[in-house]
């Protein structure tokens, strides 16, 4: 009996992690990825129902300016392009070894503030992204604690796509 519970559990987690991130990427944004991809890291920290699912790779420059003329997923219109937004930018963890927070600096202005690669990332003024909000839009506390992000960054030809629920 607790065998057959342990080989139970262990199926349903592997059946929790998708086995092919290209797919898996392709069916969360409705953007088809045709280039080739490479480095490719996919995490999956939600236990039981809290976590994040993240895929992160590189493409090619052509893939790069494939999705940017398309319409970006979502409700989003346009790619917006800069800076990530403080209260979006905070629930994504992606492949870096810890998250970050947000601070104010000593003239008042909020920064991001922990893993310095994701800082960076974070703050870079040449990411398209966009963005689902899941959970909250009315109630200023809540806001973004359920959604989705999605960086595109020309520069190095990474994507970056987070889903997270807290």
């Amino acid at each position: 009996m607790r065998h057959q519970v342990c080989l139970t559990l262990m199926i349903l987690l592997v059946s929790c992690f998708p086995s092919d991130p290209k797919k898996e990427f392709e069916r969360r944004t409705d953007l088809v990825i045709s280039d080739s991809i490479f480095n490719i890291d996919s995490r999956n920290t939600y236990f039981p129902h809290e976590g994040e699912y993240s895929i992160v790779f590189k493409t090619t420059d052509s893939q790069i300016r494939k999705l940017l003329v398309t319409t970006p997923p979502w409700t989003n219109l346009t790619w917006h392009k800069g800076q990530i937004p403080h209260q979006i930018g905070i629930a994504c963890q992606f492949n870096f070894p810890e998250r970050v927070g947000v601070g104010t600096n000593l003239n008042g202005k909020k920064e991001y503030i922990g893993n310095k690669d994701l800082e960076n990332l974070l703050n870079d003024t040449t990411n398209y992204y966009c963005y689902r909000e899941d959970c909250c839009t009315d109630d200023e506390d809540l806001r973004f604690h359920d959604g989705a992000l999605l960086i595109i960054q020309p520069k190095t030809k990474m994507i970056y796509y987070s889903n997270w629920n807290y």
